[in-house]
């Protein structure tokens, strides 16, 4: 080895010992001890002249001004500047607080001096190296260099803006700033570091401690001892890293291509940035690099993968290790940065260069879009992600971002059937010239389709201009109708791009609740994708069945059904026959020829299929239909965890006020019911009605089930008013959307009917189960109980017994055409017929052919309530009460009492009107004060969110 390698071995050595600690140095010193021990005897001396203790890993460049404790300076003077404190020791330098003593005038500085036994020529070089580098930036975020020199001993030294200030990172933590504080300061430090490469200057050592923010919060960029000149003729003294090892460089932030000794670019201090941002914005490194050694840092970096920050950010939460240092609690941080931010550092960090981004510059634009809300470069110009940046911007009118945002789209089904098809046709070709040229052919027709793709959300961003509406922002039904009419006036000049946009606006018309709309687009796609191929006309299919069935018209769903099941299967699109799978599930389930076994095989088996393709959205698609039904099984202990389990999923693919997150509160609200906790039921449900109209605004199919799902929480707290107004709005919205028939119908209707008996409007409640009744035809006979039941009850209360006498044989008569092994609560729908029959005897003064019947369901009621919690059992419940009253067993009546007033339930007409009537009598039991006092009190709602 010549000696100008031998010299600038030793500076690389000394270089990686002076940034470890006495234990992992001699470590390092002794794997190199083994190879060339002459040249680590040479090393040692040159660190055993060395006088600091300190290292680079624990002290940086220019930190805050602390003490040497105490001791002597080195130099007392340097140049014209007397030295007042020891700031740190870096690689080559040691740094001196200083300030001009020579009266000229008053500045205090930092002085950075080469390190006593240190000044080799290697060393020394890469020194002045720096001073050059510094005198030629100027930026307000890189520190500042005034002078240099040389003291009387011959070692260089170099006199800096002094900056009181804390390391980027220790500054984010210490003033736990927010999200977009961090990515404001981030952005600055990219400023820096781009001036640095136009000025064809690459750092190479990006880190924290080389990046002082000052008390007034600006970033400042230091040490630039390792820096790599893009064009060397400008400064012969800068020193390259050699092959013989890594060159000097901080692990945990170099880039593969600094690890492995390979060419050196300004995408390494992209790398480098990548890694500053993670720890930025997540508290922790992306990688595990504790190997020093240059063969465990190569294989390391080959293995190495960085977790999405939001991943690492939660896993934080859960340890409680690093939430304490954001502004926000864990979670919204999370919520911050999951997404776009996401995406943005991954991208800054990926190992091949040449896949990162193109420069600092784009990097720095790229997270100014995202602070924006505006599509970030790191993504693809899909359809979805276009107009869910777009919603965001327009949040406060279309509130339907989060909808959008992560739809399961027919269009990544298309891509993903399309790349099926690619592997396919290139298995037959014989020559990978021929293979390379399909693949080629491929891309760039995404290319212009993905162009496109974004050419139409121009003009849809024009067409929606404040300039064109001032004053007034659009509302989210205004912005699909102008989407929708753009894309049926074909401005995109491609027919496959076309149908695209129609099926993403099909799928997206179904979210806001307009099967209707949703049916006409995807129908008109259906129509024009058959010159396309299979894979397109199968998605248009697809879109067709899930509005016919969103519109309760399963017989024509079936027939699409038929049909395009069997050509998905011949494609071989797992993604495709998920959602195939799942929607006949769904349609078998709640349609008329239902099949809940069959439905639970399907949807099992959509759910295999989904996460076999990772396909995350189609997988909690498929888990949402096993939870329902559970809940239609009745089978509350196996469905609590499953739906737990189900809102977890969806709080970890959705942003956080997703209409999907907003069904699984729902649901696992509709379980709480089952418990009995009413007070819960009503806050989980308001908080879900708050987040549906936050997406879906005041119409649609959505917002309907929505005030549904509300008024029965005011139902069951006795809130008949608010129940009235909240029912009333449902029907009026969903006759407006998808008409009124079908399960959805029937269940409006009977909520209505529910709010009007309890204010007492029995005629009008008998109308709205009529309306239950006649939406529900078709229908199982075990779906209409409850509408059979009201009506009956109805004519009782309003004296219409000879009504109620033939409508209760209807009832009967209806029980014997449900089977009672297929339905869980077959036995609650006989107490229903017996309390209905009885109440219809005692209202003709025959109690005593009433009291057997009453008799019968207590026995019933208490069977019912031993057993596994059902839908009914309350209502159980409350019958037994009811029962044991008119029996006049007012002791025996405690315990049913009881348990209503635990569950904190609301008493129903019928027990009021047995109270009413022995008040007339002058016999009312003292059971009818507690009721009173208790049941018939209208609930005082308090949020248990706490």
């Amino acid at each position: 080895m010549s000696k100008p390698d031998h010299l600038r071995r030793i500076a690389e050595i000394l270089d990686v010992c002076l940034e470890l600690g006495d234990k992992e140095r001699q470590r390092y010193l002794d794997l190199l001890r083994s190879g060339d021990p002459d040249l680590v005897r040479e090393v040692e001396v040159h660190l055993a002249d060395t006088s600091g203790e300190a290292t680079a890993a624990e002290i940086p460049s220019a930190v805050t001004g602390t003490d040497a404790d105490g001791g002597e300076l080195e130099y007392q003077h340097i140049g014209p500047y007397r030295t007042l404190e020891w700031l740190g020791m870096g690689g080559m330098g040691t740094v001196y607080r200083a300030a001009r003593d020579d009266q000229e005038f008053e500045r205090e500085v930092a002085i950075k001096v080469i390190r006593l036994g240190l000044n080799v020529p290697e060393i020394r070089n890469r020194f002045l190296s720096e001073r050059q580098i510094l005198a030629t930036l100027d930026h307000p975020n890189i520190a500042k260099m005034y002078e240099g020199g040389t003291t009387p001993q011959g070692h260089p030294y170099l006199v800096m803006e002094y900056l009181d200030g804390l390391p980027i990172d220790r500054y984010c933590d210490e003033h736990r700033l927010s999200i977009r504080r961090r990515l404001e300061l981030f952005r600055q430090v990219c400023s820096a570091v781009e001036y640095a490469h136009r000025s064809l200057i690459v750092h190479r050592d990006l880190k924290p401690s080389n990046i002082l923010v000052t008390p007034d919060g600006t970033p400042k960029l230091l040490d630039f001892g390792i820096a790599k000149l893009l064009d060397p003729d400008h400064f012969p003294l800068e020193v390259e890293a050699t092959a013989t090892g890594m060159g000097p460089l901080t692990p945990n932030y170099a880039s593969p291509e600094q690890i492995k000794g390979q060419r050196i670019t300004t995408s390494s201090d992209l790398f480098s940035l990548g890694v500053l941002l993670y720890r930025l914005i997540t508290g922790r490194l992306p990688f595990n690099r504790k190997s020093r050694s240059r063969d465990a840092l190569i294989k390391g970096t080959d293995r190495e993968a960085a977790k999405r920050p939001s991943l690492a950010i939660e896993e934080s939460a859960v340890t409680e290790t690093d939430s304490g240092l954001w502004s926000t609690d864990a979670a919204s941080h999370r919520k911050a940065v999951v997404g776009d931010l996401d995406t943005i550092v991954l991208k800054a960090l990926r190992p091949e260069p040449e896949k990162r981004y193109v420069s600092v510059q784009h990097l720095a634009e790229d997270l100014g879009r995202h602070l924006e809300g505006l599509p970030v470069l790191a993504r693809d110009p899909s359809f979805p992600y276009l107009f869910s940046r777009f919603a965001k911007r327009y949040r406060f009118s279309l509130a339907a971002a989060a909808v959008i945002t992560s739809l399961t789209l027919g269009f990544l089904a298309v891509t993903a059937t399309q790349n099926v098809q690619i592997r396919q046709q290139a298995a037959e070709l014989e020559t990978s010239e021929a293979r390379a040229t399909l693949e080629a052919e491929k891309a760039v027709e995404q290319s212009i389709r993905k162009r496109k793709v974004a050419e139409f959300f121009v003009r849809l961003f024009s067409e929606l201009s404040p300039q064109r509406s001032p004053g007034q922002a659009p509302s989210g039904r205004e912005i699909l109708d102008i989407a929708a009419r753009q894309v049926t006036e074909d401005q995109t000049g491609d027919l496959e791009t076309r149908l695209m946009l129609t099926l993403e606006l099909a799928s997206i018309f179904q979210q806001f609740g307009e099967p209707q709309k949703a049916l006409e687009l995807a129908q008109r796609a259906a129509e024009d994708a058959k010159p396309l191929g299979q894979e397109i006309a199968n998605e248009s299919s697809l879109g067709v069945a899930a509005a016919l069935f969103a519109l309760g018209r399963h017989e024509e769903m079936a027939a699409v059904m038929d049909d395009v099941v069997p050509a998905i299967e011949e494609s071989g699109s797992a993604y495709q026959l998920s959602r195939a799978l799942n929607l006949q599930a769904s349609a078998l389930s709640s349609g008329p020829g239902r099949n809940l076994d069959r439905a639970e095989v399907l949807a099992q088996q959509a759910l295999d299929l989904a996460q076999e393709a990772g396909e995350e959205t189609a997988a909690h698609t498929a888990l949402n239909t096993l939870g329902s039904l559970m809940l239609t099984r009745e089978e509350y202990g196996a469905a609590l965890p499953l739906h737990e389990e189900i809102l977890d999923m969806a709080e970890r693919i959705y942003p956080p006020n997703h209409p999907r997150v907003a069904m699984a509160l729902s649901n696992l609200a509709f379980v709480a019911k089952r418990q009995g906790q009413y007070r819960k039921v009503y806050d989980y449900l308001s908080r879900t009605h708050t987040v549906m109209l936050e997406n879906f605004g005041t119409r649609g199919q959505m917002a309907a089930i929505s005030f549904n799902n509300l008024s029965t929480a005011e139902i069951d707290l006795a809130l008949y008013g608010d129940a009235f107004e909240s029912a009333s709005t449902a029907i009026e919205l969903l006759e407006a959307s998808a008409g009124l028939k079908g399960p959805a119908a029937s269940s409006f209707f009977g909520r209505l009917g529910d709010a009007l008996t309890g204010l007492g409007r029995h005629r009008e409640a008998d109308g709205a189960w009529q309306k239950a009744l006649r939406a529900s035809e078709g229908m199982p006979e075990a779906a209409r109980i409850e509408a059979r039941l009201g009506r009956v009850l109805s004519a009782v209360r309003t004296g219409r017994l000879d009504d109620a006498e033939q409508r209760q044989a209807e009832f009967e008569a209806s029980l014997t055409q449900i089977d009672p092994g297929a339905a869980p609560s077959y036995e609650v729908y006989v107490l229903m017929s017996k309390v209905s029959a009885a109440l219809l005897l005692e209202a003709r003064g025959d109690l005593e052919k009433a009291r057997p019947i009453f008799e019968d369901t207590v026995v019933g009621a208490q069977r019912v309530i031993a057993a596994t919690p059902s839908t009914f059992q309350l209502a159980a419940i409350q019958y037994w009460l009811l029962s044991l009253l008119y029996l006049d067993r007012h002791d025996a009546a405690q315990e049913p009492l009881a348990l209503l007033e635990d569950a904190g339930w609301r008493g129903t007409l019928d027990l009021l009107r047995y109270c009413d009537g022995r008040a007339a009598q002058g016999t009312a039991p003292e059971i009818c004060g507690r009721l009173e006092r208790g049941l018939f009190q209208p609930a005082a709602i308090e949020s248990v969110s706490d």
